[in-house]
Order: structure tokens, then sequence, then C-alpha cells
């Protein structure tokens, strides 16, 4: 994963949009906090999160990869529900009757919804902490 993507709404913090800021005559205040999140984001792209991949893993991580863009999302804050499984279906092309090997790839998919998910809340709540 060598790509870091804005959330849905956010804006990308970088030194053009910090300079602009000083263009404009933001407050020093704001202009110190895009500053600290542009080294923050810094800090988080020298993590190396290259990961391996097992071979039998493949075809559910790419049918994962495929299905990226089908989450459903609630409430204003834009929370992720969890996938939008006629999405997915579609996306994956499969019809109604999946075949057993389908059928254990959409099984590892929910596993897989269900890790982003608590990845999501432990962040919320790590963030409620702060």
């Amino acid at each position: 994963m060598r790509y870091r993507k804005a959330a849905p709404g956010r804006l990308t913090i970088d030194a053009d949009i910090v300079a602009q800021m000083r263009i404009w005559g933001a407050p020093t205040e704001a202009i110190a906090k895009a500053e600290a999140l542009i080294q923050e984001h810094a800090k988080a792209d020298e993590v190396d999160d290259d990961f391996e991949l097992w071979p039998e893993n493949w075809p559910t991580w790419m049918a994962f990869s495929a299905v990226c863009l089908q989450w459903r999302y609630r409430g204003l804050e834009g929370v992720r529900a969890g996938l939008d499984l006629p999405g997915v279906e579609v996306v994956l092309g499969w019809p109604r009757k999946r075949s057993r090997r389908q059928q254990e790839i959409f099984h590892h998919l929910q596993l897989m919804e269900r890790a982003v998910l608590d990845a999501d809340r432990e962040l919320a709540e790590e963030k409620k902490a702060e």
C-alpha cells in the first residue's frame, strides 16, 4: 500500500495549500495546524507498510480490491457501515447461484469487511480518547 487516499469530503493538506493560507492571511494557529498535519503525513509515509500475501489468498484480495468502492456509509459523519452486497455481486459479475469457490471468496470478503469495520471502530475510539 503505497498511497494514502484522503477521506471523503476532506482536503489533503500540502505545502501549496499552506502557502495559499499565508497569502490569504489565514490565522497563525491554522497555518501551524496545517504544517503539523503535513509533518504527520510525512512520518506516516516513512512507515513500511508493504505486506506479503499467500498465493491462496490472492483471489480474495483481488475481489476485495475490486469492490473497495462498494462501501455504504451512514450518518453525516460518513461512518462506514459495510459493503453494499448487491453492488459487490455486480462488480464481481457473480450469478445468484455461486460456485463453491465463489462462496469461499465471498465468505473471506465478509471477514475482511468485518476487519475493516473493527479497525474503523478502534480508530474512532482512539480519536475520542484524544
